[in-house]
């Protein structure tokens, strides 16, 4: 068992409006606070994945406990990256894993095929259906890197990775700082933060390459 110290940093958004917006459109601050709540979501999925730590929470990508694999080729995803980073992941966490892909490496994973020529990636068209790279379900998502740079593919089991969240996104507001321009601040805060559970990759007992359960295409 290993104990885990965290604490929770604030993440704040501020906004102005003016007072005849806030006046005239009966709904702005219902659909200020679900765009502020969009917002600090995808701020913080950025984060849990690139975090330097630093007034921010530790990212996957990165962290002590994350492992690196060097792609075979540059500007390319081949088969062999693919089964080099199922390899280093740990056994516990194969059936909790999944695949974050840039949008940019999609022609790559869609002309991967095995020695028989079968398809190894099976993307679905139903909406809100993951494709499949070799059984692993891939999420598609803009936080993920461009072809052929450190993190544009990642097998991540994110049940290995610690949030915190203290506070939900409340929203705020005030017309003192700016009341002889008729504006309206409104301000958006939460407290929350997220590390790794694990320090450091494992080493097997057999003396094999170190397993993690975040593993990344280098």
């Amino acid at each position: 068992l290993t104990n885990v110290e965290v604490s929770a940093k604030n993440l704040s958004l501020f906004v102005d409006a003016s007072s005849q917006l806030v006046a005239d459109a009966p709904s702005f601050e219902t659909e200020l606070n679900r765009a502020m709540g969009q917002a600090v979501g995808f701020v913080l999925d950025e984060n849990f994945m690139w975090g330097t730590g630093v007034a921010r929470p530790i990212g996957a990508i990165g962290s002590p406990s994350s492992i690196a694999v060097t792609r075979t080729g540059a500007n390319a995803i081949v088969l062999a990256d693919v089964t080099a980073m199922l390899a280093r992941l740990h056994p516990a966490c194969l059936k909790r894993a999944i695949f974050m892909a840039s949008q940019t490496i999609l022609p790559q994973l869609c002309a991967l095929q095995d020695a028989a020529g079968n398809a190894v990636f099976v993307p679905n068209a139903s909406q809100g259906v993951p494709g499949v790279l070799m059984g692993v379900p891939v999420i598609i998502t803009e936080k993920m890197k461009p072809l052929g740079t450190t993190g544009d593919l990642a097998l991540v089991d994110w049940s290995a990775y610690g949030i915190v969240l203290r506070k939900e996104v409340s929203l705020e507001k005030s017309n003192a700082v700016r009341w002889m321009e008729n504006v309206q601040s409104f301000r958006g805060i939460t407290r929350v933060n997220g590390l790794p559970l694990w320090p450091e990759p494992v080493q097997p007992r057999n003396g094999a390459p170190t397993l993690s359960w975040c593993i990344y295409l280098d």
